[in-house]
């Protein structure tokens, strides 16, 4: 934007000094000619040409003609470019010769009385208006340059600044969310074991154990964040130590046991095919975590009679991981919030269940293991999740070279 202004300031300023460098050609111009009227006197035969006509030019950029009332010239001081220009009374007259410009002006020579009895012309040369106007150029041209250069360079700088102070508030967020579910922990495995010894106790009257139980779920419910968060402060990049052969298709069946039984509970059809799905490389935690996550919300989402699919396969040296659903969907104008944290569809936020973590989660770790997730959704009618991650490169038994 400021280049912009930039721009539109130096072609404001080339137009206005071009228009008042051309007012000054004309105004000289018009002081000569009158000058050369006034060095033109009315003799016996016609106009006549006094002595002072020469003192009045300067011949290396302008010259008088002087000519009697059928055209003819009677006189001439300093420069003539064009000797067959016609003589014409009019508005100045610009054209070029010998490679360079000239401006012209006519005026009429009267007697006494009144009557014509002549002419002179002014010529003037525009090389010193065109120099000037290409100094004026040169210098808007340096002056925009530099000051482009100039504010590029100040955005960069502060840029910079401004990207290494958001840069240093993250980690010290991140490290502050790292820290304070760390610290969550012991005091939420207390309070969950104690409250779950407690409805182990004998004579519980039934509102001291539903208290009891909605203390057990929300120390539960705590853990969990606390676990999230501490996925999401995890340092960016795989290290090294993290990087495994994680069976795809093993982790997915984990899964799915793991999960059928809360589906069973919600009515919910949970089908699995990942029959023949290559490994990938990384963390096999993190792997399990992108399909627990993505699962759950299927199963969390589908309403009683649905069904939720988990599918793998090989595309172009990929591994992608399907889960659909038919459940609640999700609306157009949310899809590109999902992966927001600790956002949640207002559809959703009806279950009570969650904090708008999983999905951010899952899109972290993604990316952590080099691949890319999509989803496609229609309200009411379910979601479909796709992850592709790169599969591990092949390896001969003998040699264990890679097989490309």
């Amino acid at each position: 934007m400021f280049i912009a202004v930039l721009a539109i300031f130096a072609a404001a300023v080339h137009v206005v000094v071009l228009i008042l460098s051309d007012r000054e050609s004309v105004s000289r111009l018009d002081t000569l000619a009158r000058a050369g009227l006034a060095a033109a006197d009315a003799g016996p035969t016609g106009i006549e040409v006094g002595e002072q006509g020469g003192r009045i030019v300067n011949p290396s950029e302008q010259g008088l003609e002087w000519f009697d009332r059928s055209g003819g010239r009677v006189g001439i001081r300093g420069l003539d470019p064009n000797p067959h220009l016609p003589v014409a009374i009019g508005p100045v007259q610009r054209y070029a010769a010998n490679g360079e410009s000239y401006a012209a002006e006519t005026l009429p020579v009267r007697a006494e009385n009144g009557r014509v009895i002549g002419y002179v012309r002014a010529t003037q040369s525009d090389e010193r208006s065109e120099a000037s106007m290409r100094w004026v150029d040169l210098s808007l041209a340096a002056g925009f340059v530099l000051a482009a250069l100039t504010s590029v360079a100040g955005g960069w700088y502060l840029s910079r600044q401004s990207v290494v102070r958001i840069s240093e508030n993250m980690r010290a967020l991140e490290e502050f969310s790292a820290n304070a579910a760390h610290e969550l922990r012991t005091p939420l495995a207390a309070i969950s074991a104690n409250a779950e010894a407690s409805l182990r106790a004998e004579f519980l009257s039934e509102q001291d154990r539903s208290r009891i139980e909605t203390i057990v779920a929300t120390a539960d419910s705590m853990r969990r964040l606390s676990e999230d968060l501490l996925t999401l402060a995890a340092t960016e990049g795989l290290a090294k130590h993290e990087s495994h052969r994680v069976d795809v298709e093993e982790v997915v069946e984990d899964v799915a046991r793991g999960i059928a039984p809360a589906a069973r509970l919600r009515d919910v059809n949970l089908l699995c095919d990942v029959k023949g799905t290559p490994a990938v490389r990384g963390n096999p935690e993190q792997i399990e975590r992108i399909v627990a996550n993505l699962v759950e919300n299927g199963v969390r989402y589908t309403e009683a009679g649905g069904q939720v699919d988990v599918a793998c396969w090989t595309d172009r040296g990929n591994v992608v991981i399907v889960v659909s659903d038919t459940g609640i969907g999700i609306a157009p104008v949310d899809l590109q919030h999902i992966f927001e944290r600790f956002w949640r569809a207002h559809r959703a936020r009806r279950t009570g269940e969650g904090f708008g973590l999983g999905l951010a989660i899952v899109r972290t770790l993604v990316q952590r293991h080099g691949g890319t997730i999509a989803v496609r959704s229609r309200l009411g009618a379910g979601s479909e999740f796709r992850v592709t991650l790169p599969s591990e490169p092949a390896t001969t038994p003998e040699s264990g070279q890679t097989i490309s």
